[in-house]
């Protein structure tokens, strides 16, 4: 929920020059941000020059696997960019996502200069409001593994948009793109 009136809203978590951060089983949402008071290039997590992991959480940690009945996934819905990582001083950081359902956002994940990145066992809804929507976004990252997620056009995109599974841009390394579902994109 949108905490505070006549605020504009950036990002629900933002993390700076940190690692080790654990997000396990979170819902993140803008759905009732009043109209003009988020600010464009809005998140739900915002790393600067540092890492994070975002994972569901099991309920019950007798059992492993975890049984899918005892599992919350980590929920992103409505942003400009639901994680926004961005690495310019060249910290080695890393960002970890799994288990993790990006649903109305224009771009799922976006990392610039992160090194590490791994994004495993998500679901990526592309495109809602904007002119592009984008699952993964990786901007000049080197050593990224993008593996067993799902990426489809979401139901709320607007027609005509373009969207895309994975944009790799200038990564400069070796990488894994791998085993990864795409239905619908452009």
């Amino acid at each position: 929920d949108y905490p505070t009136e006549g605020v504009h809203f950036s990002h629900h978590v933002n993390l700076f020059r940190v690692r080790g951060v654990q997000l396990k089983g979170c819902d993140f949402s803008i759905q009732n941000c009043p109209l003009g008071m988020a600010d464009e290039a809005n998140s739900a997590v915002f790393i600067h020059d540092g890492g994070c992991h975002v994972d569901g959480l099991c309920h019950n940690g007798i059992v492993m696997p975890c049984p899918e009945d005892d599992y919350t996934k980590s929920y992103f819905r409505g942003f400009d960019i639901g994680i926004n990582a961005i690495n310019d001083i060249g910290y080695n950081s890393a960002l970890t996502v799994k288990n993790s359902v990006f649903l109305n956002n224009n771009i799922g994940i976006h990392t610039m200069n992160d090194v590490n990145t791994t994004v495993l066992f998500s679901e990526f809804f592309v495109g809602y409001e904007g002119d592009c929507g984008i699952g993964v976004y990786l901007e000049e990252t080197p050593d990224f593994c993008i593996e067993e997620n799902s990426f489809v056009k979401s139901n709320n995109a607007s027609q005509g948009i373009n969207c895309f599974g994975v944009v790799a841009d200038n990564t400069r390394s070796s990488n894994n793109i791998y085993r990864n579902s795409f239905s619908n994109l452009t």
